[in-house]
């Protein structure tokens, strides 16, 4: 068995996919899941199996399957509503959900909306 220190080599490239990877969230809702610590939860990779149709050089089609495995995540950058004051951004996602703590009203909600130009 060959010693490894990711010290040494930052970089580790994988023959294969994890079978999931561990997330770290500040703020959960959720109950702790068992054998892991708190705020912890697992994300599972995602299979997808289809079809395409591809033309050849000759002119006739061929139909090739393919399967493709990720996790289902998006990097992502938020911020809150107030610092949107002044922005125009293309696409807005609001969350208005009660947060953990603090209330939310309809002022904040406008502020969020209104920062979208679509």
């Amino acid at each position: 068995m060959t010693s490894y220190s990711i010290l040494t080599n930052p970089i580790v490239t994988l023959q294969y996919l994890p079978s999931y990877i561990l997330v770290k969230l500040e703020q959960m809702h959720a109950g702790q899941l068992e054998g892991l610590n708190e705020g912890v939860i697992p994300i599972e990779v995602t299979t997808c199996n289809f079809q395409i149709k591809v033309k050849t050089n000759s002119g006739n089609y061929v139909t090739q399957s393919v399967h493709h495995q990720q996790f289902p995540m998006t990097a992502t950058y938020g911020f809150m509503d107030y610092h949107s004051q002044g922005q125009i951004l293309p696409y807005v996602i609001v969350d208005i959900t009660s947060p953990p703590t603090g209330s939310l009203d309809l002022f904040n909600l406008y502020v969020a909306l209104s920062q979208s130009s679509a």
